[in-house]
């Protein structure tokens, strides 16, 4: 399964899913009181959105901004703190 990494998050995709959950996810790799994770509610448009991901991602990109790119692809995501 490819992978984005940097000090600052993690990004997963699954070119070969089988839901919308299960195309991307990633975590905040900065946060570690509360944890931040996403993963996409959206079938759509993954292999553009992994493309531009790929395209656009440094060691600076945080999790707020690649979800920000797949959202650009119309790729839903859902967020939520995994310390809960």
């Amino acid at each position: 399964m490819p992978e984005l990494r940097n000090s600052k998050t993690v990004v997963h995709y699954n070119p070969s899913a089988k839901s919308a959950e299960d195309f991307f996810g990633g975590r905040d790799l900065t946060d570690m009181n509360n944890e931040p994770c996403f993963y996409s509610t959206t079938m759509r448009g993954h292999k553009k959105a992994w493309a531009r991901l790929v395209e656009v991602w440094t060691e600076e990109t945080t999790m707020r901004e690649a979800m920000d790119v797949l959202r650009a692809f119309k790729i839903n995501t859902h967020s939520w703190c995994a310390m809960d």
